[in-house]
């Protein structure tokens, strides 16, 4: 799939586990023009598994990226915790992609009230220039 991106003067990046802090697969990633931006054991007995460059982990696109990764782990944590993507009932993959909508629509219909509450909350707190 990655070879068959478009590299129209960007650079391509990708996310993914500490589980594939693998050597092999994170030379794979650079062989093929691509930052691995993996996260990393911080501490135990894998710490040596560790592949990033100095450089690379110490990029900005690094940090930015490990704080999305937060992000969509907060939404799926959100659908399992006493939802019904908890455990799932339903049988096949149209009627389980259909459930995965609705409950991320719910899930951005909260987030759209949050986000409107902190905007507004912004807007009062800005003081407004004279005229």
């Amino acid at each position: 799939m990655l070879d068959h991106m478009s590299r129209n003067d960007h650079v391509i990046t990708l996310g993914a586990d500490k589980q594939y802090q693998d050597p092999t697969f994170v030379a794979a990633l650079r062989q093929r023009g691509v930052v691995p931006h993996v996260a990393e054991y911080e501490s135990g007995p894998h710490v040596c598994k560790n592949s990033l460059l100095p450089e690379e982990r110490a990029s900005e696109g690094f940090r930015v990226s490990q704080q999305k990764r937060k992000l969509v782990e907060n939404v799926f944590g959100w659908c399992k915790l006493d939802r019904v993507l908890r455990q799932v009932k339903l049988r096949g993959l149209r009627k389980v992609d259909w459930l995965l909508r609705l409950v991320m629509t719910a899930q951005n219909l909260l987030r759209m009230v949050s986000l409107t509450y902190a905007l507004k909350q912004k807007n009062r707190s800005t003081p407004k220039a004279p005229a």
